[in-house]
C-alpha cells in the first residue's frame, strides 16, 4: 500500500512524464514547421528572385530597346521624307543615323531574346518588315531622289512605302505587347511569391511572425521612402519642364499670343519641345518654337541652353535666319551628344503687321487668313541644328492684315495621330478656328487632337498661336 506522500510523488513523476511527451513532440512539430516554413520561404524568395532578376535583365531592356527602334526608325523616315520634300542632302544625316540606331537596336533585341522562341521569331518579324521598308521603298526613293525630285515624288505616291512602313509598326507593336506581357506575368508571380511569404510567416512560431511584421514594416518604409522619392522626381521633372514651356506670354496692344502644351505620356520622362515667347522692344515681338530629339535630362539642358539663347540672340540681332545661326553655333560647341534640333523663330513687327520668319529643319507654320482666304503654310527653307557648323536657313517676309492668325506646331501632331495627320488635314481642321482669339484656337485645336486615336509614342506636342489685330494709325 502507498502512502499518501509516495503517491503524490508518483503522480507528480507520472503527470510530468505526461506533460513532457506533448512537450517534446510540439517543440519537434514546431521544428518541423520552421524547417519546412524556412525550406518553403527560401525556395520561394529564390523564385522571386530569378524571376526578378530575368525581368531586369530581359523584359525591361527589352521593352526599352523595343520602343527606341520605333524612336530610330521614325529618325529614319523622318529623315528621307526631309531629303524626298527638298532635296538637301543633310536630311539624310537623320536617316543614316536612325539607320544606324534600328540595326544597333535589333541586334540588342535579338541578343536578349535568342533563347526565347516566341519573342526571337517577333524580333525576326520585325527585323524582316523594317528591312523589307528600307529596300522596297526608303532605299529606291532616296536613290530616285539624287537623280530626280519629280520621279522619287511619282514613286512616293505610287508605291507602298507608308503600307509598309505601317506594317513594320505593326510587327513593332506586337513585340511590344508581348513584352508588356511577359513583363506584367512576372509581376504577378512576385506578387504570388509576397503572398505565399505571408501566408508562411502566418503559419509560422512568435518568431517568425515577428519577422513578418519587421519584413512588412520594413516595407512600407521602403514603399514610403519610394514614394516620397518619386513625388521629389515628380516635381523635379515639373520643374524642368516649366522652365521648357513657360505659361506666362506678354500682353499686346496690336496682338494675341497664346501658347499649349500637351505630353505624350503619362511618365517621368522629360519633353523636348519647347516654345518662347519674348518682346524685344515696344515694336518687335519674338517667337520661338522647337524640339529637341531625346527624353533625358540632357535633351533637356540642350533645350534650356537653346531657348535661353535665342532669347538673348533677340535683343542684338534682329535677323531671324540669324538668331538661328547663333543658336546653331552655340549647339555645335557644346558636347550636345549627336542630338539635333528643329527650331521655327519669327520676329512680328506689332505696329506693321510685317512678319519675318526662319525655320531650321522645323514643320513650316501656317497661316490662316481673317478673311476668306484659304490656310496656307508659310516659311522657307532651313536645317536642323547641330548637325554642322555652316546652318542654311533663310528669312522670309510675310505682311499679316488685321485678323490673321500663324500656328506654329512641332511635329508631335502628326507622330502622335492615327490615322497620321498630313499637311492638308492639318490646314482643314485649322480652317474651324476663323476669326477666333488666339487663346480660342488653341483650345481648339488641342481639343481636337485629343479626340484622335493616338499611338503609342514618346513626342510630345507644343502649339503657339500669333494673331495679328488693327495696326496703329502712325503705321
Amino acid at each position: 500500500m502507498i502512502d499518501g506522500a509516495g503517491g503524490r510523488r508518483a503522480l507528480a513523476q507520472d503527470d510530468g512524464r505526461g506533460l513532457r511527451r506533448p512537450l517534446l513532440l510540439g517543440y519537434f512539430g514546431l521544428c518541423v514547421v520552421l524547417v519546412v516554413g524556412a525550406v518553403f520561404l527560401t525556395s520561394t524568395i529564390r523564385e522571386r528572385d530569378r524571376a526578378v532578376e530575368h525581368d531586369d535583365e530581359v523584359f525591361r531592356p527589352g521593352q526599352v530597346a523595343a520602343r527606341d527602334l520605333l524612336g530610330f526608325a521614325v529618325d529614319q523616315e523622318t529623315g528621307q521624307r526631309g531629303y524626298l520634300l527638298t532635296g538637301d542632302p543633310s536630311y539624310l544625316d537623320p536617316y543614316e543615323l536612325g539607320r544606324a540606331g534600328s540595326t544597333d537596336r535589333l541586334t540588342t533585341l535579338t541578343g536578349l531574346f535568342g533563347d526565347d522562341a516566341e519573342l526571337s521569331q517577333a524580333v525576326e518579324r520585325v527585323g524582316a518588315a523594317l528591312a523589307t521598308w528600307q529596300r522596297e521603298a526608303a532605299e529606291p526613293e532616296i536613290l530616285a531622289a539624287g537623280t530626280s525630285l519629280d520621279e522619287a515624288r511619282r514613286l512616293v505616291v505610287e508605291g507602298n512605302g507608308k503600307q509598309l512602313f505601317d506594317e513594320f509598326r505593326t510587327e513593332l507593336q506586337r513585340l511590344v505587347d508581348t513584352i508588356d506581357t511577359r513583363s506584367s506575368a512576372v509581376q504577378v508571380q512576385r506578387n504570388r511569391a509576397f503572398r505565399s511569404v505571408v501566408l508562411a510567416a502566418a503559419v509560422a512560431t512568435g518568431a517568425v511572425i515577428a519577422l513578418a511584421t519587421l519584413t512588412l514594416a520594413l516595407s512600407r518604409v521602403w514603399i514610403s521612402r519610394l514614394a516620397a522619392t518619386q513625388r521629389r522626381l515628380r516635381s523635379t521633372v515639373g520643374t524642368l519642364q516649366a522652365g521648357l514651356v513657360p505659361q506666362v506670354v506678354p500682353v499686346l496692344d496690336h496682338a494675341q499670343v497664346a501658347v499649349g502644351y500637351e505630353p505624350a505620356t503619362d511618365d517621368l520622362e522629360i519633353g523636348g519641345d519647347f516654345y518662347g515667347v519674348v518682346q524685344v522692344s515696344d515694336a518687335t515681338l519674338a517667337i520661338t518654337i522647337g524640339d529637341v530629339c531625346g527624353h533625358d535630362v540632357a535633351a533637356a539642358v540642350l533645350t534650356g541652353m537653346v531657348r535661353h539663347t535665342i532669347s538673348a540672340a533677340c535683343a542684338h540681332v534682329p535677323d531671324p535666319a540669324e538668331v538661328l545661326r547663333w543658336a546653331n553655333q552655340a549647339i555645335v560647341a557644346t558636347d550636345h551628344g549627336g542630338r539635333f534640333v528643329s527650331v521655327a523663330h519669327a520676329h512680328l513687327d506689332t505696329p506693321t503687321g510685317v512678319l519675318r520668319l526662319a525655320l531650321g529643319g522645323h514643320p513650316r507654320p501656317i497661316l490662316l487668313p481673317g478673311n476668306d482666304d484659304p490656310a496656307r503654310e508659310i516659311g522657307g527653307r532651313g536645317m536642323l541644328l547641330g548637325i554642322t557648323n555652316d546652318l542654311v536657313t533663310e528669312t522670309v517676309t510675310v505682311m499679316l492684315q488685321p485678323g490673321d492668325q500663324v500656328l506654329f506646331y512641332t511635329d508631335g501632331l502628326f507622330e502622335n495621330s492615327q490615322p497620321r495627320l498630313d499637311p492638308d488635314a492639318l490646314l482643314r481642321m485649322t480652317e474651324h478656328s476663323r476669326g477666333d482669339s488666339a487663346a480660342a484656337t488653341v483650345a481648339n485645336l488641342l481639343d481636337r487632337y485629343r479626340r484622335l486615336s493616338l499611338r503609342a509614342s514618346r513626342d510630345d506636342l507644343a502649339v503657339a498661336v500669333l494673331r495679328f489685330d488693327e495696326p496703329s494709325v502712325r503705321a
